[in-house]
């Protein structure tokens, strides 16, 4: 192995080199030395190629005098590393396959020197760290490749390589590369964890739901139908897989505009939740159910896509007789999807009723949001006196009775009496809320004190006259002046004047 220039310079630095090396006569392994360590020292002038040159000396010299074992590797390694970090690709590809197979041989031999290791463990992580898009690939295979051959394919470094290469793969659009190495990658995990049969597919179902969030629902229907796919045709696969992989293919259709291909897939899943039998089974269903729903609120302004999707996963929860309690997720969100862009809609509290049924049962673990529910049940209940007993409610499941959210309800309370043509009532409600609003520290109150001084100065108006709300007026101008200073992030934002 020789770095070949034709260069005059190059011929200069090797009579040079020579005749230094004979005038102080150095031994070989001093004259070696003494290359190693001028090639680091040109790579931080940035003279790249004079580095180049010395590393490719030093392995010269190493092959050509059969110096100890560990010269000629690390010798390469310094060598390639330059290469790859001065985008000299073709003599580095040369020198990483001769690297690669003499490393193997040591290894064999059991003579692979340590200090081999560490080096070898650096021009993976050159590798790996290269962004050159004409590389990209080749870059981080090579840096699998030296990982594996440094720490084991089952290291944690090596895995993650792996899980790099796969996304590197998917982003590009490759899904059937993607696949195969993420076999590659479940074969070593199962070396360690045991095996599991679930793993390929749960894995694609990820990202397939990953990529449906980000848009790229092409790229989504192939891992989905490799997720599926893989389902099929492997042995011990939980059978709430497949209802749960027609599932995500229903949704992604619907949310690409085809409505007959995702109903298709929907009406698989329904069927095929029918052989979900085993308890353990019935839960995994419920888990990746409750994945699914949560990434509907990616496109939540997409409604009939999304309500849609929400009430077949419903349907499915419902025919697989799985616990209520996984159902939470779903009608909470149905509730916001029918309720958004409305003042009031009665259609919304439907799914609210039975989210809040459900954050009653014992163990719900979702008890502490029943005080947003019944809030959202009073905004959007189109009776008035409905609408007071929610808020009331709202205000017993309240936890901090000074709190934002107190304030909040009194708020919407107080604006729901206006809307009914109540003013008594609202005005009494108004001053609560800004009682509240006024307790709390500016950064906590967002634009509730604004917004009930908004609410209250045609009020006042009527009550003292313009004065009067003209001075509310000013009052919530320098609050909300306050709150834009503060950027604060809290509602209501009642007028939308963040």
């Amino acid at each position: 192995m020789r770095y070949f220039s034709s260069s005059r310079s190059f011929l200069c630095v090797l009579m040079a080199f020579a005749i230094q090396s004979k005038a102080f006569g150095l031994p070989l392994m001093a004259r070696w030395q003494a290359l190693m360590d001028d090639g680091p020292a040109q790579q931080a002038k940035g003279n790249y190629d004079n580095a180049i040159r010395a590393f490719s000396l030093a392995a010269t010299l190493a092959e050509r005098e059969k110096l100890p074992p560990k010269c000629l590797p690390l010798a390469l390694c310094r060598l390639t590393q330059v290469e790859v970090l001065s985008n000299h690709y073709d003599s580095a590809e040369l020198h990483f396959l001769q690297l690669i197979k003499l490393v193997k041989a040591e290894k064999e031999d059991g003579i692979l020197d340590p200090e081999v290791g560490v080096w070898l463990v650096d021009l993976s992580d050159t590798y790996q760290a290269r962004q050159n898009p004409k590389s990209r690939e080749s870059c981080l295979k090579h840096a699998c490749q030296l990982k594996a051959l440094t720490f084991g394919g089952t290291h944690r470094e090596c895995l993650e390589c792996l899980s790099i290469l796969i996304h590197y793969y998917l982003d590009h659009g490759n899904v059937d590369q993607a696949v195969r190495t993420l076999s590659t990658l479940i074969v070593l995990q199962e070396k360690t964890m045991g095996k599991n049969p679930n793993a390929a597919c749960n894995v694609l179902n990820q990202e397939a739901i990953n990529y449906e969030k980000q848009h790229k629902y092409e790229t989504a229907k192939k891992l989905g139908l490799a997720a599926l796919r893989i389902a099929k045709t492997t042995s011990g696969v939980s059978s709430a897989a497949l209802p749960t992989f027609n599932a995500f293919l229903g949704m992604n259709a619907f949310a690409q505009g085809n409505t007959v291909e995702g109903k298709s897939h929907f009406d698989q899943a329904l069927a095929e939740c029918g052989q979900v039998k085993r308890n353990q089974d019935k839960e995994l269903l419920g888990m990746y159910l409750e994945v699914l729903t949560e990434a509907t609120k990616a496109e939540m302004d997409k409604f009939p896509v999304k309500e849609a999707t929400l009430k077949h996963i419903l349907a499915m929860e419902k025919l697989a007789h799985l616990d209520l309690r996984r159902q939470y997720g779903a009608f909470s969100l149905l509730a916001c999807i029918h309720a958004s862009g409305q003042v009031e809609d009665d259609a919304a509290c439907i799914p609210l009723r039975h989210a809040i049924e459900i954050a009653k049962l014992p163990g719900s673990a979702v008890e502490k949001d029943l005080a947003d529910l019944y809030l959202r049940l009073g905004i959007y209940s189109s009776n008035l006196d409905a609408s007071c007993a929610a808020f009331d409610q709202a205000l017993q499941f309240e936890t901090d009775k000074k709190g934002f959210h107190t304030g909040l309800v009194l708020f919407w309370w107080a604006w729901k009496y206006s809307y009914h043509g109540q003013p008594a009532l609202a005005y009494d409600k108004c001053q609560s809320a800004l009682k509240t609003a006024r307790a709390l520290p500016p950064e906590s109150r967002g634009t509730l004190l604004a917004n009930s001084l908004q609410l209250l100065a045609p009020m006042e108006r009527d009550r003292y006259g313009q004065s009067a709300a003209d001075i509310v007026a000013r009052q919530s101008a320098q609050e909300l002046q306050l709150q834009r200073k503060l950027g604060t992030k809290l509602g209501p934002d009642f007028y939308h004047q963040l």
